[in-house]
Parts: structure tokens; sequence; C-alpha cells
């Protein structure tokens, strides 16, 4: 039973989770009381829509609430472009930059097939849709969680009509991921937006950019392995994306952890 949330500080979010109410059946079923906490929900079918009142990567706190198979958390998208697009990525913190929420050198648990649906069913927006390297957090949830975001601009975020796209692909992929065959595989390398691993076999994980790869150790590697939902196949390198210190560090941290891995 998948779990969507929205907060009421994200405009975005906000307009995502009133196209899921208006247009999806999203139904209001009162404030679930648990524990010293209570949460707005509305529910259609098997699928729960929960309101916050703080910022999403900052939802650790939800560690201790809610059992589901999946957590999303509809959210803004912002980048120093401000170009219009929506993407999809995992929550984590590769390095010990943690003000975006989440724990120092903490991935947060995903799943690849969940990320890879999301971001196929995105593609039916007519904004571009990008998928990104994990970051910010939260990251000690119990549950698979992904992030599917509407960006970049606060003219972007505040259009209802671009909010419903974003919100159709969530309710879609909520009732899907779960059949979705797709092998999972890690990234490391390249950019933000993951430019260098198109059209692989593979459902990727958790992703690792160049500017962050300098904190990525076998510790690490082997921590991507472990917080994804699938077993992990197979990790991919975009070769050129990376400081020959950087591929001679990821290669030896594949070696020590056992990780089969290719050229992207």
């Amino acid at each position: 039973m998948p779990v969507i949330f929205y907060s009421t500080v994200d405009q975005a979010s906000e307009n995502i989770a009133l196209a899921l109410k208006q247009n999806h059946g999203f139904e209001e079923k009162g404030n679930t009381d648990l524990g010293e906490k209570q949460f707005a929900v509305w529910a259609c079918g098997q699928t729960q829509l929960v309101e916050l009142h703080s910022p999403l990567p900052e939802a650790d706190f939800l560690k201790d609430f809610f059992k589901s198979d999946l957590f999303v958390f509809a959210s803004r998208h912002q980048s120093v472009s401000g170009a219009p697009c929506a993407t999809v990525h995992a929550p984590g913190n590769w390095a010990g930059e943690t003000k975006y929420g989440g724990n120092a050198n903490e991935l947060q648990l995903t799943s690849a097939k969940a990320l890879q649906c999301f971001y196929d069913l995105l593609k039916a927006n007519p904004l571009p849709v990008f998928r990104e390297a994990s970051h910010h957090g939260p990251t000690c949830l119990k549950t698979p969680s992904v992030f599917v975001e509407l960006g970049s601009s606060e003219k972007e975020w505040s259009d209802y009509s671009m909010a419903e796209p974003i919100a159709e692909a969530i309710v879609e992929g909520c009732r899907s991921f779960s059949s979705k065959n797709a092998k999972a595989a890690l990234g490391f390398g390249g950019n933000h937006y993951l430019a260098g691993f198109e059209n692989l076999p593979f459902a990727l994980s958790h992703v690792a950019s160049k500017y962050v790869l300098d904190f990525v150790d076998a510790a690490m590697v082997k921590q991507a392995v472990e917080k994804t939902a699938e077993p992990v196949e197979k990790a991919f390198v975009d070769w050129t994306g990376c400081s020959k210190e950087q591929r001679e560090m990821l290669v030896a941290s594949f070696e020590k952890t056992g990780l089969s891995w290719e050229k992207a």
C-alpha cells in the first residue's frame, strides 16, 4: 500500500495534492492519530495521501509512522536554470552535507523499479523529464522512498495545470510499480541529471554524480547495494564523467564489495 506525502510549505507539492484530490479519487479520511502525531489523510483504494507541514527532505521523523511498501514524496524541484521540468530521484547523502535533511553519509532505502516506473510514466508529460542523482533527505526511513518533482521555478510550482500530469504519473506509478520487471543497478559519475546513463537495460537505484565521488568508498558502495529494495546486479560508471583518481577508487571499491561493474 503506497503512501504519498505532500507538504503545505511547498507550493508545487500542494498543487500536486490538489490534483490528486480533485481528479484522481482521493477522499478525505480525517485525521489519523499515531501516538504523539496526527496526520490528515486522504485515500484512493489502497493508496494513501498524507499531509505534512514541514519540508519533505526533513521527513526523517516518518520512520516511526505508516507501514507501506513505498513512500512517494510529491515535491517541487529547484534548479539554477529555472527551466521547466519533471524529475525523479532517490533521497540520500553521499557525503557529510546535511543542509537539506537526512543524515551525513547515509542513503535512504529506495526501489530501482519504482524509480524506473515513475520515470517512464513521467515521459508522457509535456515537460522535459530527468532522473537525478541521489541527494538530500530523508535518509533513515524503513520504507523504500522516491521523490517525484515539478520544477524548476515558482512559475511552474504555482501552475495547477502543470501539477496535474505529475499527479497522474504518481497515481499510475503507485498502482503499477510492484509489477514492473526490471533489473537493478547503481550509477557512478557524470552530471547530476544522469546524461551518461540513458538507454541502459537496467533500472537505476542510487546514483552518485561526479561532484560527490571523492566521498564514495567501499562502505558507501556497500550501503547503496543494501539500500536498494531489489537485488543489485551491477554498477555502471560514466567513465568520461570521472577523474582518473575517482575511477581507480571506484574500481577498488567494486572489487572489495564483489560488485560487478562496467562502463556506461
